[in-house]
C-alpha cells in the first residue's frame, strides 16, 4: 500500500526533476531517452498524443510521433509547453480518447502509482500505446540511490521500480507488453569529460540490459471483440406447426389412416 502524499510535495518533486534534467548529467540522459523514444513513436498512428510529466520544456520528446495533436500534462501551469495542469492520478480527460500516452518518471513520484496506471488505462483508446520512462533499481544508479537516498535529493528520493514489477501491473490491466529496453549504463557523474571517456560502456546495452539505468517499456492496450452468439434457427414449418393446434378434421383424418392400415 502506497501512502498518498500531498500534491504540493509532488509538484515540488516535478520541479526539482526538471531542474535536474537541465544539468550536465540530466541533459546527457535526456538525449539518450529521446533517441530511444524516436525509434518507437513513428510507428504509432492516431489523433491524440499525451505526455504525462514535462521533464524538459525545451525538448519535444514526441517530435517524431505522427499524431495530429500532441499535448503535455503536469502539476505546473507556469512552465512552458505544459498544456494541461492536473494530477496524473486524476486525469481530466475523457475515457477512450488518447492514442499514444507517455509517462515520464510518473511512477517514481506518484502518490499512488496503481491509480496512475488505472487512469492511463481509462483514457487510452482501444489498441492505444503506452510508453513508460523510468529509473531502474539495478546497475550503478541503483547503488547510488542507496547511498544518496538519505539526502532526499531528486531524482534519488523517488521510488525506482523494476521493469518486471511494472509489467506485472500492466498485465493485470490487460496490457500487451511490446518491448522493454534498459539503457544508459554509465555512472551518474556530472563531469562530461569522464562520461565521454566511458561512452564505450554503452556498447554493452544489448548484452547487459540489467546494468541499464533507464528503462523504456512499450505496451499496447488489449481489446477483445465481442464474440457473436450464433442464433438458433429452426424450420418455419415446424415452428408454425407447433404454434397451431390440431383441428378436429386433422384428428379424424389421422384416425381414418390408422384404420386403413390395419
Amino acid at each position: 500500500m502506497h501512502k498518498r502524499s500531498q500534491p504540493n510535495n509532488e509538484k515540488q518533486h516535478r520541479k526539482e526533476l526538471r531542474d535536474w534534467y537541465s544539468t550536465n548529467l540530466g541533459s546527457s540522459v535526456l538525449a539518450s531517452i529521446k533517441s530511444h523514444i524516436d525509434t518507437v513513436t513513428p510507428n504509432i498512428y492516431g489523433y491524440q498524443a499525451l505526455q504525462l510529466g514535462q521533464i524538459a520544456p525545451a525538448v519535444d520528446l514526441l517530435e517524431k510521433a505522427e499524431l495530429l495533436r500532441k499535448q503535455s500534462l503536469d502539476f505546473d501551469s507556469d512552465t512552458s509547453n505544459i498544456h494541461i495542469q492536473a494530477n496524473p492520478c486524476e486525469l481530466p480527460i475523457a475515457s477512450d480518447h488518447v492514442n499514444l500516452l507517455t509517462m515520464m518518471h510518473i511512477l517514481e513520484f506518484a502518490s499512488d502509482p496503481h491509480q496512475a496506471l488505472r487512469e492511463v488505462d481509462r483514457v487510452l483508446t482501444a489498441d492505444g500505446h503506452l510508453i513508460i520512462i523510468g529509473f531502474t533499481p539495478h546497475g550503478l544508479w541503483g547503488l547510488s540511490k542507496i547511498v544518496r537516498y538519505w539526502k532526499k535529493e531528486t531524482p534519488w528520493n523517488g521510488k525506482f521500480y523494476s521493469h518486471w514489477r511494472i509489467t506485472d501491473w500492466l498485465r493485470l490491466l490487460n496490457f500487451h507488453i511490446c518491448e522493454c529496453r534498459a539503457f544508459y549504463l554509465r555512472p551518474p557523474l556530472q563531469s562530461a569529460a569522464i562520461r565521454d571517456k566511458l561512452h564505450f560502456i554503452e556498447k554493452g546495452e544489448k548484452f547487459l540490459p540489467l546494468l541499464g539505468n533507464i528503462h523504456m517499456i512499450v505496451a499496447r492496450k488489449k481489446t477483445y471483440p465481442l464474440k457473436p452468439i450464433r442464433p438458433y434457427w429452426r424450420s418455419p414449418a415446424k415452428a408454425i406447426k407447433k404454434q397451431i393446434p390440431e383441428t378436429a378434421r386433422t384428428l379424424n383424418h389421422r384416425e381414418q389412416s390408422k384404420k386403413n392400415n390395419h
